[in-house]
């Protein structure tokens, strides 16, 4: 199963858009962290995921103030397709794997994850790994038929 991962030192906005009137416009945080990401991903050369993916993240808080970790899936699979790293990203499957906040012991490995880098758990972070979804473990609602 062909597997994609890469370290960001910096968290998606948890809000993408704004609105001036009636129209939408992407915020400049989100431009900044969809050119952070495409960027990264182009550089290592990683590869383009056609159909169901799984995505798999651990997040390192810059603080210690209350998040919502649902609230980067948005701009994390918005990137990911502005990337090109997936066709679509209504056929992202996600999984948090570990949340993290700073002044925590970050230089270790969860249970069969990566080690996570000392300097990531000074500023916040993100892990990303994208690899291919077991399409039979979808529900038939849920993929196409």
């Amino acid at each position: 199963m062909e597997t994609a991962s890469l370290w960001l030192n910096e968290l998606p906005p948890s809000d993408n858009l704004r609105f001036i009137g009636k129209r939408r416009v992407l915020s400049p945080r989100a431009r900044e962290f969809y050119e952070l990401l495409t960027k990264a991903w182009h550089d290592m050369r990683l590869p383009k995921f056609k159909g169901w993916v799984q995505v798999s993240l651990v997040i390192v808080w810059p603080d210690r103030r209350r998040r919502d970790p649902a609230n980067l899936w948005k701009c994390i699979g918005d990137g990911l397709q502005r990337a090109g790293a997936v066709v679509d990203d209504c056929r992202i499957l996600p999984v948090v794997e570990a949340v993290y906040r700073a002044g925590e012991k970050v230089a270790k490995s969860y249970e069969g994850g990566p080690l996570i880098p000392p300097a990531i758990g000074r500023d916040g972070g993100l892990y990303i790994e994208v690899s291919a979804a077991d399409v039979e473990r979808i529900p038939l609602g849920e993929r196409d038929q």
